[in-house]
């Protein structure tokens, strides 16, 4: 990028797991964030939702246990595969906890995108356009081609911009960071592998 900014990969301390991060091109009021290239996965999540970072007896002391979601009951990935596939079915308040504990992690400031920032990089600087079915099926997981179950992430293509799965597969959650109502804050976009409206996937 004409701004000097490159591409890395975090590595979650004390885990072999890391995902990979691109910049966004600057949005048109200046802004310049970073966005993870795939959608998290669960590995990534795993080591938060499992206090896998912790020791035997930090776990026993219930160090920042209060901070992390509780141990789900049955499959977290509903038996569509975990390796490779990116996490579903979380609150909105755990993907913020989830977020703050990754700063905390890595000395990075990571924060959920604002919907405008996840719109920006999903379209990759343009207006959302409505895809044919045959556009869309190749950068989407959606009703027509998923079979009704996600899917691994980065099968299909990536936009313009590298990043894969913005739309189709999995929702993310954004945020309002200027709302005071959490209800009014948050935001899923992208639509996901059970969505049957291509209008809503606009990219």
């Amino acid at each position: 990028l004409p701004d000097g900014r490159a591409p890395f990969v975090e590595k979650i301390p004390n885990s072999v797991v890391s995902f990979d991060m691109l910049p966004v091109p600057a949005m048109p009021d200046g802004r310049k964030v970073f966005m993870s290239k795939f959608e998290i996965q669960w590995d990534v999540y795993d080591i938060f939702a499992y206090r896998l970072d912790l020791t035997e007896s930090e776990k026993a002391a219930g160090v920042d246990a209060a901070a992390r979601p509780s141990k789900p009951y049955g499959a977290p990935d509903r038996g569509f595969g975990h390796k490779g596939y990116a996490c579903l079915g979380m609150h909105y308040q755990s993907a913020l906890k989830f977020v703050d504990w990754l700063s905390k992690k890595t000395g990075k400031k990571y924060r959920l995108p604002t919907e405008e920032e996840w719109q920006w990089a999903a379209t990759a600087g343009d207006k959302p356009t409505v895809l044919s079915a045959k556009e869309l099926g190749k950068v989407a997981w959606y009703w027509d081609n998923a079979g009704d179950k996600a899917m691994e992430v980065g099968k299909l293509l990536p936009n313009a911009w590298g990043f894969y799965d913005m739309t189709g597969n999995e929702s993310e959650w954004c945020e309002n960071r200027y709302e005071k109502d959490n209800d009014a804050k948050r935001f899923r976009r992208g639509g996901n592998f059970s969505t049957s409206d291509p209008d809503t996937l606009a990219v």
